[in-house]
């Protein structure tokens, strides 16, 4: 007891100052801090998600909320609870504890939605040990009846298969936008808002880099609502890259991202 006492106490001080803990001792400070929340929050998704399925919350799943919050335990806390309140609104309560795979959670709908390619990670890793996710607006066809919910379940699961990848989770990924081709009616600002809060406040990956190519005509109304929903690392960070494909190129070559790799 005075041994959780001065965990909590530890843990505690921590969150005040945003400070990141020891990753020697990170997991047994996050423990902690769920068993605290689960005393006052006992009905949200993520304590309802391991009273039915506790394997789902092995120790790996845990780390990958504190690897992406840099060690900071509260943090890591609340993403978690994040994470799992946004996989129940959007799979529903039965859905959220299936595999996250293809034949598990996409239903007919979401696998049309898939297929049309907006969001894909890319085989390869730039020279940093990345993983790529290249996002392309113009593959996003409104005629064929798919539901924007349909969409963020992909998106969802395109940074699901991310997420498996041990030098992904270990490294992060860099989000590649290439809207050149898209048309204004494919800008549409609840995907891109729900999608980016899912790729930057709810997954657990560590998002490294924020490169846009080839902004279209939309990109002073998309762009603004982009930066606000991005973290914090990154809305400072994001490189928008105009002219040539071959001065874009070499702009993103200097970003560990030669032209092999993309």
């Amino acid at each position: 007891q005075q041994q959780q006492q001065q965990q909590q106490q530890q843990l505690n001080n921590q969150s005040e100052n945003q400070q990141p803990c020891d990753p020697v001792v990170a997991l047994d400070h996050l423990n902690v801090e769920l068993g605290r929340l689960r005393e006052t929050k006992s009905d949200c998704a993520l304590f309802r998600a391991y009273a039915a399925r506790p394997q789902l919350f092995d120790d790996e799943h845990k780390k990958g909320f504190l690897r992406t919050e840099n060690y900071v335990v509260k943090a890591a806390a609340d993403r978690m609870i994040a994470y799992w309140e946004a996989r129940a609104d959007l799979f529903g309560e039965e859905r959220m504890l299936l595999p996250m795979d293809r034949s598990g959670t996409l239903n007919g709908e979401d696998s049309l939605a898939l297929d049309q390619g907006l969001l894909q990670l890319l085989p390869q890793k730039d020279l940093d040990g990345r993983g790529l996710i290249f996002f392309d607006p113009s593959r996003h066809n409104i005629k064929l009846g798919y539901s924007n919910e349909s969409m963020l379940r992909v998106i969802w699961y395109i940074m699901h298969v991310a997420k498996e990848d041990p030098i992904i989770r270990e490294n992060g990924f860099v989000l590649i936008v290439y809207p050149k081709q898209c048309t204004p009616e494919q800008i549409d600002r609840d995907l891109i808002a729900k999608g980016t809060t899912i790729i930057g406040s709810v997954m657990p990956l560590p998002w490294k880099g924020f490169h846009i190519c080839h902004p279209c005509s939309s990109y002073n109304k998309y762009f603004p609502l982009v930066k606000m929903l991005s973290p914090t690392r990154i809305k400072d960070n994001i490189a928008v890259h105009f002219g040539t494909d071959e001065h874009v190129l070499e702009c993103m070559a200097g970003d560990a991202l030669p032209a092999e790799k993309l």
